[in-house]
């Protein structure tokens, strides 16, 4: 009886997270590139992509088969510059907990004059940003939504951090986790480029592929 009272103190505390929780998306591949990176995330909000999402950019990079991620994050080292400027787009200074972000809000990034929208229509929270041509065929790229020329991406996750659920009292960040990878329009030439050197690579001899990669 007496475990059963401090866990339900510790619960009420916020150091216990409900049993019953949705479980959230796997963040796992956000928290490393962003240790890849060296980027720390105290003191910010984080809109984190999702393990689905960073798999379905590396495709789109044109990064294939079952190792397509780790190349990714071999990518994001080999060029750091690019990928640091993508993943600040994904954050905003200081601690936002899903309750603030209201219909209409803009949210600045921690890109000069780069910001993002907040969209609410019911349950579904969408950030709203311009859209990005990152593989030369813009035509295929525009989506079929309520945004135009711009594009929302679905807030899937609310609260948590990489460790588990955000708790106010102990944690110093929070993630909020998303369904794509946004790329802003001042890494869009580089991650055109970054796109092109991986294709390029797909063609070349096998002696050469590691070394282009990473060039």
């Amino acid at each position: 009886m007496a475990s059963a009272r401090l866990v339900l103190m510790l619960f009420l505390a916020g150091i216990v997270a409900p049993a019953l929780a949705a479980p959230a998306p796997a963040l796992t591949t956000c928290q490393a590139v962003a240790k890849a990176l060296n980027v720390s995330v105290t003191g910010t909000t984080v809109f984190c992509p999702t393990n689905e999402a960073f798999a379905e950019f590396a495709e789109d990079l044109g990064l294939k088969g079952p190792k397509a991620v780790d190349q990714l994050l071999a990518l994001a080292k080999a060029n750091p510059a690019t990928f640091k400027t993508v993943l600040s787009y994904h954050v905003t200074k200081g601690v936002v907990p899903a309750s603030a972000l209201k219909d209409g809000a803009t949210i600045a990034t921690l890109l000069p004059k780069e910001t993002l929208k907040v969209a609410v229509d019911g349950k579904d929270v969408e950030l709203v940003h311009p859209e990005v041509d990152i593989d030369g065929d813009d035509a295929d790229d525009k989506d079929a939504d309520d945004h135009g020329d711009d594009h929302g991406d679905e807030i899937v996750s609310v609260d948590q951090t990489f460790e588990g659920p955000y708790r106010p009292s102990f944690s110093t960040y929070i993630v909020h986790g998303i369904d794509h990878v946004m790329v802003p329009k001042s890494a869009a030439t580089a991650v055109q480029k970054l796109r092109a050197g991986v294709l390029s690579t797909a063609k070349a001899p096998a002696a050469t592929v590691g070394r282009r990669l990473l060039a």
